[in-house]
């Protein structure tokens, strides 16, 4: 979850409460696997660093600044000679990619869609601020 811009970090913060409730939220299985993650930087950019963590920090975002001692303790494999700092987020991980498309496909169908491939998109047909279907090489496609 972590971004330097403010705008791509509020995003991986929903979306991890929807990998971490996927079962509930969609069904079917999406893969997540909480690893952690440390995002390390050169030493003239810890002032940027610790900027973005309190900015996730506000946001909610469970992320914290550690020290070589620490990246030491949480992966004794790492070479940390030269860390000074990094940032860790406890909670991050991975999706599978495949097995997402599959649940949200899955769940589609069972609301009553359809699934239409090997179908170019032409145009989205919007009137005003509101989309209200495709217009694709197979027809357009309504919203209903």
């Amino acid at each position: 979850m972590h971004y330097d811009l403010e705008l791509e970090s509020p995003l991986a913060w929903i979306s991890y409460d929807y990998f971490k409730h996927w079962g509930e939220k969609v069904g079917g299985e999406s893969g997540f696997t909480s690893t952690g993650f440390m995002q390390f930087v050169e030493p003239d950019a810890a002032g940027s660093l610790q900027a973005n963590i309190q900015m996730q920090q506000k946001l909610g975002i469970h992320t914290l600044l550690i020290n070589g001692e620490d990246v030491g303790r949480l992966a004794p494999h790492f070479y940390r000679e030269d860390i000074q700092m990094a940032a860790y987020e406890p909670e991050s991980g991975y999706a599978d990619p495949s097995s997402c498309t599959q649940s949200f496909i899955d769940r589609a169908r069972e609301s009553g869609c359809g699934l239409v491939q090997n179908c170019e998109v032409l145009r989205l047909l919007v009137e005003g601020d509101t989309m209200r279907g495709v217009k694709t090489s197979e027809g357009d496609f309504l919203h209903r």
